[in-house]
């Protein structure tokens, strides 16, 4: 109950899928009284059933020009099925939690026609949090269900097209495309800093499609107040949007990232990760959701697309050659975590004052240093203000002892143990 459209390869497909799926469905929501969706799949990623339906149609040209595309490959690289480019970006494929509920919420309301709380949202968060993934789910979702029209472009494509536009004296094209829009989705905002004109293009895009009632999402790496090198109405535009930050995903999701990868490229394949590999590659790459979706797909091709089982030796091997040796947690880092996390200083840390916050940061501190380095008590007490290693084994005990009854202590040491995920791993 819908239209497939196959693409050759990988390139082909995500070409298509960038530039050309919006046209396509329009055309095809215009002359069909059905109004079936249209998808898009790699050729390699189609199941028999369809690939049975017709004989291979590039057959000729990859006999007179390239021999690169079998028509059988076992491999599932490629398309739909893998789980990795835009044509599976999608709601059902996002993996939701506390870190991009809010995000992955507003997105949905936008998709159903609800409301809003701004005309502009704004979403930020570090590279490969899952930001383009919502923006993709989105303008997905907007083209199969809504009559409402959507434009999505990269900042990249945005200052192409600004710049082809110039040289050519005409810019009505770019604005055709995304002034006309309903609903704009802007993707990856920080590209354009420093460049002038364009910036002057996007804030009277933005006002053109807020003034008319729709709705402009924007992302960024970093919050409005931390981006440089945007001009004064831009920036004036995003702080008055509302701001909705994607931070890095907790352990749960990270595990579910994995289990879903893995179920992607191993539909079709021997290839699976037992619960004990996905704990092991959670514990060990502690970067966003991106790195966690290369990690898998290295060891998919690491054994072979699913003709070997993947053990813990493969995985630890890919790990390291993929993420470099892993950097040992220091007592600075662990004391810099906590000092973020609970919004003391250093010279506060090590002091003598003896606030209920202060004495909490010390003793979480002190407990991570001993189970997470190899340092002494002597050694830990001396980094945190020369104290007896005595008052070092008492903090470790107390945090302990209270971790299996104690909530906000097990939160606290959580959220000192994410802030020294983020210091070691950038």
């Amino acid at each position: 109950n819908c239209v497939l459209i196959l693409a050759r390869t990988k390139f082909d497909l995500d070409r298509v899928d960038a530039e050309y799926r919006r046209a396509i469905t329009t055309v095809w929501k215009r002359i069909d009284a059905q109004r079936r969706s249209v998808k898009l799949q790699c050729w390699e990623a189609a199941g028999k059933d369809i690939r049975s339906l017709i004989d291979y149609p590039w057959a000729e040209d990859v006999a007179a020009v390239t021999k690169t595309v079998p028509v059988a490959s076992e491999a599932k690289l490629t398309g739909d099925d893998a789980g990795f480019g835009p044509s599976v970006m999608r709601f059902e494929t996002l993996v939701t939690g506390e870190s991009n509920s809010i995000a992955a919420e507003i997105a949905q309301d936008i998709a159903r026609g609800g409301r809003v709380p701004a005309s502009v949202i704004f979403i930020n968060g570090r590279q490969g949090v899952g930001k383009t993934h919502i923006m993709k789910a989105l303008e997905a979702e907007l083209e199969a269900m809504d009559s409402r029209r959507v434009a999505y472009i990269s900042a990249e494509e945005f200052y192409v097209a600004y710049v082809e536009g110039v040289m050519n004296g005409d810019t009505r094209d770019l604005k055709r495309r995304v002034r006309n829009a309903d609903i704009v989705l802007f993707d990856d905002l920080q590209i354009i800093a420093g460049k002038k004109g364009a910036n002057a293009e996007l804030a009277g895009t933005i006002r053109t499609v807020s003034e008319r009632g729709g709705i402009v999402v924007l992302t960024a790496d970093a919050a409005p107040g931390e981006l440089k090198g945007l001009s004064a109405p831009v920036m004036t535009i995003l702080k008055g949007a509302a701001c909705i930050e994607v931070d890095m995903p907790d352990d749960g999701m990270r595990g579910e990232i994995v289990r879903q990868r893995a179920h992607l490229l191993g539909a079709g394949s021997q290839f699976r990760l037992e619960e004990e590999l996905v704990d092991h590659i959670v514990q060990r790459v502690r970067g966003p959701g991106r790195d966690l979706c290369g990690i898998v797909l290295s060891i998919y091709a690491e054994t072979r697309f699913g003709k070997i089982a993947p053990t813990r030796e493969l995985v630890d091997r890919v790990i390291s050659r993929q993420r470099g040796k892993e950097k040992p947690v220091t007592l600075s880092a662990i004391k810099q975590a906590a000092c973020s996390t609970f919004e003391v200083t250093k010279t506060d840390l090590e002091g003598k004052r003896k606030f209920q916050k202060l004495v909490r940061a010390r003793q979480v501190g002190m407990y991570l240093a001993r189970e997470m380095t190899s340092k002494s008590l002597p050694q830990i007490g001396y980094s945190f203000g020369a104290r007896h290693h005595t008052t070092v084994l008492y903090a470790v005990r107390k945090v302990e002892d209270s971790l299996p009854a104690d909530v906000e202590m097990a939160q606290d040491v959580a959220r000192v143990k994410k802030q020294l995920s983020s210091i070691m791993h950038g």
